[in-house]
């Protein structure tokens, strides 16, 4: 990922990066009891939730913000999300194939493996929002900002 990307778009909304995020797994089940009184669950599937904020916005980048999701909200559709997670290069090794017979004469002593820097790893959602907060505070110059701006994703 290049240095001018950003590390999280909401569908294409030039927007400051947030300073929080956080991640959860919500897991859909149906339950429903026997009879007899035994708890039957079947479980459906997982879903991540992705909770997004700002500490302090401006009102233009407020207003940008509550815009797509009214207008997102008024047509029933969903976000793409992309963000950006660092994961160690090492992680992810390739699978080695078995060893080949080297005579003892040209096998040479190898160096220790440097360690590997975490890279960024680059993912995109499908949510839509469960729950966005927030609250107006006005400087002393008059103008209003608006804090502790949150914003919480679900994958369809």
């Amino acid at each position: 990922m290049n240095k001018t990307a950003r590390k999280f778009m909401i569908d294409d909304l030039a927007i400051r990066e947030p300073t929080t995020v956080s991640f959860k797994e919500k897991h859909i089940t149906s339950q429903d009891r026997t009879m007899s009184g035994k708890l039957v669950v079947d479980y459906i599937a997982s879903k991540k939730t992705i909770s997004v904020g700002w500490g302090v916005l401006n009102d233009d980048e407020f207003k940008k913000l509550k815009a797509l999701i009214e207008y997102k909200r008024g047509k029933n559709e969903c976000y793409k999300l992309t963000f950006s997670l660092p994961q160690n290069a090492s992680a992810a090794k390739p699978p080695q194939s078995a060893p080949t017979e080297t005579p003892q004469s040209e096998t040479q002593p190898s160096e220790p493996a440097a360690p590997s820097a975490p890279t960024e790893n680059t993912a995109t959602m499908t949510a839509y929002t469960e729950e966005v907060s927030y609250y107006p505070y006005f400087t002393a110059s008059g103008e209003v900002v608006w804090r502790d701006v949150a914003i919480e994703f679900s994958e369809v």
